[in-house]
């Protein structure tokens, strides 16, 4: 009985531990069951990881074949993932192209380092990030990514040709280039400055200050002021001119700009400036001045002698107006004496010759008066006003002509625009150029005189060739009368000159002279054309803006 009680208590102490180590196998298992779940959902994270990734993701084993690829990685090549494991490069790739990565493997491994280098295959940019790896029984292998940098290494080229541009035309400007970073340093300075200053980049590089120092010390603090306070925002440019001592210890003039340079971000980049050799300008504008100073002082000597020579001309002009004409009155009357108190005693020709002198002398007082006119039509003072030009026509020839000859004349005056001139003055223009018209058509059985104006499109002949494009308007008195030679047409007014005998048309040959005068006092100017016995047209203008 104790035997078998003996042998119960062991059975059940054997069944308890039994079943203890049953629920320690179970647990075991569970751990285990545990485990490979944890171990499935690393893999899984890891396989999303490194397929969610654009590039390219391996890791190769001693043998540098592929043991882990992603789906990037079998993009590139075109195959499933499955048909690259267990690949090397040289069973996937041409030959110079494993043998680089093979050689890029191998720096990997023997620096135990990440290694970073860029490659190009084919027209394709890839930047490579290799390292060694700890594999399972103390292997070691090669874990990499592989990122396509086509995109960027085009961009950096650009840059670099835009760049390479830039500095080409900025580096054969004629004008001395600079720019500043934010803390007052020099980014860049173009050749130009040695030209200029005679200093070399170099030394600009090293000495931000220096243009601040080579600067002539009366135009220092001024160009300190302009530069500081661009650079710090109180203005966004400056334009100026100093000077500057050259490394020669030559003075020179710059004309400066420079301005705020901001990048498409909106991010403050610096101080963009130009500095010209202005020297040339600033000697030229100074010899302009001494030249002005020394005309300004020469009117001045000019006038004053004009004064004089005015003061003179109307001494002369009194002198002639009253002693010179005396005795011609005196020649005159004794002349109308003779004729008239004596006439018994005198034969046909002595009253032939006293009519002789009598004319001579009235026709001496003419030229005398018309001198004096002339002469008083450059001194008078010019009052503009309106002027209407069409009444003024009409009322000077029916003042100029008598009733008998008006009956042989047809005139005609066009609508003509109102002028701005001197009343008086514009008057005597009339006066003078119909006098003319109506003497030198008076021996026209039918004689023809019309006033009219050119402006631009009007359809005369005058209106394409004188005044297209200008605002002026053209006046003119034309007549049907003996006209005039065109080949003699530059003397028609100067003073004295006469294209008729006096035998043939009474004159002075001062009327025109007067006439010109006016007009170019006006702002004007005149002109004629004609045919001999066909008759001649005056034309005349007072200025652009009427």
């Amino acid at each position: 009985m104790n035997e078998q009680s003996r042998t119960n208590a062991e059975l059940i102490k054997e069944i308890s531990g039994l079943k203890q180590r049953i629920q320690e196998l179970e647990q075991s298992e569970s751990d285990r069951k545990q485990a490979e779940e944890s171990l499935r959902e690393s893999r899984e994270l890891y396989r999303t990881f490194i397929n969610a990734t654009s590039d390219m993701v391996y890791l190769k084993d001693e043998q540098f074949r592929n043991i882990v690829v992603n789906k990037s990685m079998a993009a590139f090549f075109g195959k499933p993932e499955g048909e690259l494991i267990s690949k090397s490069d040289f069973e996937l790739m041409p030959q110079i192209a494993a043998e680089k990565c093979r050689q890029t493997d191998l720096e990997a491994l023997s620096n135990q380092s990440t290694f970073i280098s860029e490659e190009i295959i084919g027209d394709q940019w890839y930047e490579t990030l290799k390292f060694p790896v700890e594999l399972r029984h103390n292997r070691v292998g090669v874990g990499g990514f592989i990122r396509d940098i086509t995109d960027r290494k085009q961009a950096e080229a650009a840059l670099q040709e835009s760049e390479g541009r830039y500095r080409t035309v900025a580096d054969f400007t004629y004008a001395w280039e600079y720019w500043l970073a934010p803390d007052g340093k020099y980014i860049y300075v173009s050749p130009a400055c040695e030209r200029i200053s005679e200093y070399r980049v170099e030394e600009f590089h090293q000495d931000p200050k220096l243009l601040e120092s080579i600067t002539h010390p009366d135009d220092k603090h001024r160009l300190a002021v302009h530069i500081h306070d661009v650079l710090r925002g109180k203005s966004d440019a400056c334009k100026m001119e100093f000077r500057i001592i050259t490394k020669n210890n030559e003075e020179r003039w710059i004309g400066h700009d420079c301005q705020r340079v901001y990048g498409r971000d909106g991010k403050y980049l610096g101080q963009r400036g130009s500095n010209r050799d202005i020297t040339d300008r600033k000697q030229a504008e100074a010899e302009i001045r001494q030249l002005n100073d020394e005309l300004e002082q020469r009117v001045i000597e000019r006038t004053a002698q004009l004064e004089i020579a005015n003061k003179e001309l109307e001494a002369f002009t009194y002198s002639v107006s009253h002693d010179l004409k005396a005795p011609l009155r005196a020649v005159d009357g004794y002349a109308q004496i003779l004729i008239e108190d004596h006439a018994v005693r005198l034969d046909s020709e002595g009253r032939r010759t006293c009519e002789i002198i009598s004319n001579n002398a009235r026709k001496m007082g003419k030229l005398i008066d018309d001198l004096l006119a002339f002469s008083r039509t450059s001194r008078i003072e010019m009052n503009p006003a309106p002027v209407d030009m069409a009444t003024l026509a009409n009322s000077i020839f029916f003042e100029l002509t008598t009733p008998e000859e008006r009956e042989r004349i047809d005139f005609h005056v066009a609508p003509l625009p109102q002028a701005s001139g001197d009343p008086p003055l514009i008057r005597q223009v009339w006066t003078n150029l119909l006098v003319n018209a109506v003497k030198f058509s008076a021996k026209k059985e039918r004689a023809v005189i019309e006033v009219g104006c050119v402006s631009e499109g009007s359809g005369h002949p005058v209106s394409s060739e004188i005044i297209k494009g200008k605002l002026a308007v053209v006046y003119f008195v034309q007549d049907n009368g003996a006209g005039f030679d065109m080949a003699y047409a530059d003397k028609l007014f100067g003073v004295f000159q006469r294209l008729h005998s006096e035998k043939e048309f009474e004159g002075t040959g001062v009327g025109l002279a007067i006439v010109q005068q006016i007009v170019q006092r006006h702002g004007g100017r005149i002109w004629a054309e004609g045919e001999v016995g066909k008759g001649a047209t005056f034309y005349f203008t007072l200025g652009k803006e009427l």
